[in-house]
């Protein structure tokens, strides 16, 4: 049974790869069974789409060049999330792409309502983007895309395959094909080991998922994202080595004659956002032929740029960031790092430095806190078989170990009080439960990062941003920005706010508490076992309103305390200040430890229940 199985999944596989001329797959067909198989939108969460399809197979030809397709079925609700408004795909440097098939499906009927209109960008320096703008036409309908990637000096499979992302994935597959004597080397998180299916001349390795929900929380806890990273490397040394030799190479690109020769002036000027590309990733290294002489440049270049045109003190070196803690023997695709860093290590305090940071050279960026950073080692490893201190009769046969030539460094999180988020409200309430006041958001540390990507948002955007990434019980409430000041590594937002927390009734007001909360939060419930946190934090919230005369609430002051200080505590605290007519709401909720493992876990997640009802609280008031 078994083999008739794998027979089975072998000729299905086959049907996807190698049918790529004749273009065997119908998307008509695709759309109508997955609109029968998938869930409705109610039953996998509510989200504003969900991917029905999410194929991407992968075939290593004999002279070392590689063929890519990817399969994508999207299938959006009444909305177009704002990050699904446009598709773009990178033509690679060494290669080909082609949208094989682009276009809007109805889901009921399978016919193709409207084609996707694919338009091809040449970036600065010769690069080329493909990119379609998604338009309200798609709402309810189902959007299908397949690429063919072909990259012609590549030699050997590297690449990695993200497995969740910010849309509930339904069906996946990952299928690659290699020459029968050629070995395929793969790390992957959280994703069992594949079927192997053996053809004449060939060897198909096969993955299947099923059902993979929206993976949130990204930069407040460890990465925890599912992937499979391939590499033609089978340790981690080579692929570091070939990332050094490319950071090697940056650091001969000639200077540009308009940009200042002063360290200090340098950074700011190549975080200038004219010279920053935003259309390719922001790892993204280019050939260093195809980069523009004046910019834009990505994060990762311009970190690797900065490294080259600074005067060298003998201290600095360029590390590499990882998402995730990487054993010396696991194999990665060299798109699987986040970034470059600038470590400068010559003095008594070791310095970081990477382009996007958003905090000045010397602090630790916002995205940096609580990672792992490697590099190839200067040190050359022991070799094998080296004589022991003191001879013996026989000499013993020295365990090679993996790390050797590899230096790693886990960057410090640092303490709570490094990453703050405050919310301080300063209200006035009116008899119709009407408040106006002021709002000022304190956002410091790591959650600038999340937040912001470090970058300090502008005063016409601040409150977008806010809006995005704090969830405010209170509806119809209005922010109006009135300051945005820089912190040492966050930033301060002011605003004037308007809102109406009292619900009146005759002489009876119930009155909800002001407040928000991280959007990020709400997804840690969703943790099972242990909670992993990158950095220690505090976030804070605290209100003052001042209370219509001849008004009392009838609740009680509430004082409660979740946890203990060694490890996560949440303090809240609700007084009555009769005498002003000022209520005083406060609540703080520190995390110092960041492994919260069984009993802990449990603890933190009454803390995060608690931290997120405090929006929601109703107090009674009576004139």
């Amino acid at each position: 049974m078994r083999k008739i199985l794998k027979t089975f999944v072998f000729a299905l596989v086959l049907t996807g790869i190698f049918a790529a001329a004749g273009f065997a797959w119908n998307p008509s067909q695709e759309v109508l069974r997955l609109n029968k198989e998938v869930p409705s939108f109610d039953t996998l969460g509510n989200p504003p789409a969900v991917i029905w399809l999410k194929n991407q197979e992968m075939k290593l030809n004999s002279d070392g060049t590689t063929n890519t397709f990817r399969y994508l079925i999207v299938n959006f609700g009444e909305r177009i999330p704002a990050s699904w408004r446009v598709y773009r795909a990178v033509v690679p440097a060494d290669g080909k792409l082609s949208i094989e098939h682009a276009g809007i499906y109805n889901p009921m009927t399978g016919s193709l309502d409207k084609k996707l209109d694919f338009k091809t960008e040449t970036l600065p320096g010769g690069m080329q983007v493909i990119e379609a703008e998604i338009t309200d036409d798609a709402r309810g309908r189902a959007v299908v895309i397949v690429e063919n990637e072909k990259r012609i000096d590549q030699k050997g499979i590297d690449a990695t395959v993200m497995l969740a992302g910010n849309l509930p994935i339904w069906e996946q597959r990952i299928a690659v094909q290699m020459p029968k004597e050629e070995p395929l080397k793969w790390y992957a998180n959280k994703m069992k080991d594949p079927d192997v299916i053996n053809g004449k001349n060939e060897k198909i390795y096969f993955w299947a998922l099923t059902n993979q929900p929206a993976w949130h929380g990204e930069g407040i806890r460890i990465f925890q994202r599912p992937y499979i990273s391939f590499s033609s490397s089978s340790t981690l040394l080579p692929v570091l080595e070939n990332m050094q030799k490319k950071a090697d190479e940056y650091a001969r690109v000639e200077k540009p004659a308009t940009a200042p020769s002063d360290a200090g002036r340098l950074m700011r000027w190549l975080e200038a956002p004219e010279r920053n590309e935003t259309k390719l990733p922001k790892n993204f290294l280019r050939p260093t032929e195809r980069l523009p002489k004046e910019g834009p440049w990505t994060p990762a270049e311009r970190t690797l740029l900065l490294n080259g045109w600074m005067k060298n003190d003998g201290g600095r070196k360029i590390w590499w960031q990882s998402p995730t803690t990487i054993a010396a023997y696991n194999p990665v695709a060299e798109d699987f790092w986040s970034s470059p860093v600038i470590v400068n290590a010559s003095g008594k305090k070791t310095l970081y430095y990477q382009a996007g940071q958003g905090v000045d050279y010397g602090d630790v960026s916002p995205f940096l806190a609580g990672t792992d950073i490697y590099r190839r080692s200067d040190k050359k490893p022991e070799p094998s078989g080296a004589d022991d201190a003191k001879p013996t009769k026989k000499k013993k046969k020295a365990k090679k170990d993996a790390s050797d030539g590899i230096d790693t460094k886990e960057v410090k999180a640092g303490s709570p009080a490094d990453h703050k988020l405050s919310l301080s409200w300063s209200l006035r309430l009116t008899d119709g439960g009407v408040a106006e006041g002021t709002l000022s958001a304190s956002i410091d540390g790591a959650w600038a990062g999340i937040f912001s990507g470090g970058a300090v948002p502008t005063k016409e955007n601040s409150a977008q941003l806010l809006s995005r990434c704090i969830n405010f019980a209170i509806p119809g409430m209005v922010l109006t920005a009135t300051d945005v000041k820089t912190l040492p590594s966050g930033y301060r937002l002011d605003f004037k706010v308007r809102c109406a927390p009292g619900i009146v009734q005759g002489k009876n007001m119930l009155l909800r508490l002001p407040g928000g909360i991280p959007e990020i939060l709400g997804q840690l419930l969703y943790d099972n076992d242990s909670i992993t946190f990158r950095f220690p934090f505090t976030i804070s919230q605290s209100v003052r309103m001042s209370t219509p005369k001849g008004y009392k609430c009838f609740t009680n002051d509430f004082s409660n305390v979740i946890g203990t200080k060694k490890t996560a505590c949440l303090v809240e605290k609700i007084h009555n200040n009769y005498a002003r007519n000022i209520l005083e709401a406060d609540c703080v909720w520190t995390v110092k430890r960041l492994k919260q493992e069984m009993d802990d876990a449990q603890v933190l997640k009454q803390q995060i229940g608690a931290f997120l009802a405090w929006p929601n609280l109703n107090l009674p008031f009576r004139k």
